[in-house]
């Protein structure tokens, strides 16, 4: 859930289809369907972490609330301090090579294209 509060703080208003096409192009999150995207929103709005509007007819908007953007502060805190205690016993080399790999690896999974479905051209236009 912690993926689906940053994105919806990332997006103001956006609408759980509007999120889930966001998702898939974020590399820590999960790929949601609007449907389940829909049910995690909903359970979120129990919790009185974001509030939901109609302001678009049928399309439902999603915001944080004040307790939204704290939780999503302190869980981001908590995320941060467990990956720099984990990269403690890196050395300075291991880390900068971690780094670089992971880069290439979100690079990798947020340029990927749907199978079956050819690659668009490529960024150079070639």
């Amino acid at each position: 859930m912690w993926a689906v509060l940053g994105e919806t703080a990332t997006h103001p208003g956006a609408s759980a289809s509007e999120l889930a096409r966001v998702s898939r192009h974020t590399p820590y999150a999960i790929r949601h369907t609007p449907q389940t995207l829909s049910g995690l929103l909903r359970r979120l709005k129990d919790r009185e972490l974001i509030e939901r509007s109609g302001a678009r007819g049928r399309v439902v908007d999603n915001r944080l609330t004040p307790a939204g953007h704290e939780t999503l502060a302190a869980v981001t805190r908590n995320v941060e301090d467990v990956i720099t205690a984990a990269l403690a016993g890196f050395s300075p080399e291991d880390r900068a090579a971690f780094a670089e790999l992971t880069t290439r690896f979100a690079d990798a999974l947020t340029h990927h294209h749907e199978p079956g479905i050819p690659p668009g051209p490529s960024p150079s236009g070639a």
